[in-house]
């Protein structure tokens, strides 16, 4: 997955991430391996929202579910709204997210 140039886990502005429940680690992360054993715990978006530790929090407490948060598009670059849906597997958060609009 971290190998960006393969480009198998990209599809236009869709790609995975997975993350570590217990450190909130990227594992791995299908657009940016700059993340790789970042912890996301205090990473907020443009209106300070915790998004991605309601991600992992998500995935770790209720085993799966959808977050919404807005944040820039990979092709576009414009802030737009967000929804990620994301699925625990043992102690992986895989997550996947499309722009709404």
């Amino acid at each position: 997955m971290n190998k960006l140039a393969s480009g198998q886990f990209i599809e236009r502005d869709l790609y995975v991430m997975v993350l570590d429940v217990n450190t909130y680690k990227f594992v791995a992360h299908g657009l940016n391996a700059r993340t790789l054993g970042a912890d996301i715990r205090n990473s907020k978006n443009m209106d300070g929202k915790y998004y991605m530790r309601e991600l992992v929090d998500l995935a770790k407490h209720e085993g799966q579910g959808w977050c919404e948060y807005r944040w820039n598009h990979p092709i576009t670059n414009e802030v737009l709204v967000k929804a990620t849906y994301v699925q625990r597997i043992g102690d992986l958060a895989i997550a996947c997210g499309a722009y709404k609009e």
